[in-house]
C-alpha cells in the first residue's frame, strides 16, 4: 500500500484511476487524506475512482470527505452508494452515531427513492432509534416504489410504539401497500406476531 500511495502523485488517467482502487481494494486507511481532493478532480474516472475507493476505506476521515463532497450529477448515484458503503462499515466498527449520520443524510426527501430505501435498510440493519419515524415516512410518501420497499422494511424494523404506530398509518395506505406490508409481516422470519395478528384481525 505505501507504494501505491508514494506513486499516486506521479500517474494520471487510467493508471491513476487503477491505482486508487487497489487502495481502495486493500482499504487502506493512510491513503484517505490522499483520495480526498481527488473526489473533485475534473478527471470524472479519477473522481469516480476515489468516491468509490473512501467509501470502501471507510472510516470517520473517509465518511467526512463523502458527507461533505460536491460531485457532479452523474456522479451522485456513485457518491450516495460509496456513502452506504462506508456507513455499513462504520456500523460494524462500533461507530454507530457516525453511521446513522450518514444514513439520515441518505433518507433525506431530496434524494432519490433508491438512495431513500438503502439509508432506510441501514437505519434498519443498525436498530437505529431513529429507523421507525424514517420508515413510517417513507409509507406515507407519494412514491409508490419507495412506499412498497418501506412496507417490506416494516417487518424488521424495532422501536418502542412501533406496532401502535403502525397500525395508525395502515388505514391510509393503497390496497397494494397494505397487501406487501401483510405479505412481508407473514414472510418475516421472526416477526412480530403482535403487530401482524393486530393488522389482520
Amino acid at each position: 500500500a505505501a507504494a501505491l500511495r508514494a506513486a499516486l502523485p506521479a500517474v494520471s488517467g487510467r493508471l491513476k484511476a487503477g491505482v486508487i482502487g487497489s487502495l481502495g481494494h486493500l482499504r487502506d486507511r493512510e491513503a484517505a487524506a490522499l483520495l480526498a481532493p481527488l473526489v473533485s478532480e475534473p478527471d470524472p474516472a479519477v473522481a469516480a475512482a476515489a468516491i468509490s475507493a473512501l467509501g470502501r476505506i471507510g472510516g470517520p476521515e473517509a465518511a467526512r470527505t463523502l458527507a461533505s463532497a460536491n460531485v457532479p450529477a452523474p456522479l451522485q448515484p456513485l457518491l450516495d452508494d460509496a456513502c452506504a458503503v462506508c456507513a455499513a462499515g462504520l456500523a460494524a466498527e462500533g461507530q454507530a452515531e457516525e453511521a446513522e449520520a450518514i444514513y439520515l443524510a441518505l433518507v433525506d426527501q431530496d434524494r432519490p427513492s433508491g438512495t431513500r430505501v438503502v439509508g432506510l435498510r441501514g437505519l434498519v440493519e443498525m436498530r437505529s432509534p431513529r429507523a421507525l419515524e424514517g420508515v413510517l415516512a417513507a409509507l406515507q410518501s407519494p412514491d409508490p416504489d419507495l412506499q412498497r420497499s418501506a412496507a417490506h422494511l416494516c417487518a424488521s424494523v424495532q422501536g418502542e410504539g412501533a406496532t401502535q404506530k403502525v397500525l395508525e398509518v395502515y388505514p391510509r395506505l393503497s390496497p397494494a401497500v397494505q397487501a406487501v406490508l401483510l405479505a412481508a409481516l407473514a414472510m418475516a422470519l421472526q416477526p412480530d406476531r403482535s403487530l401482524a395478528a393486530a393488522i389482520a384481525a
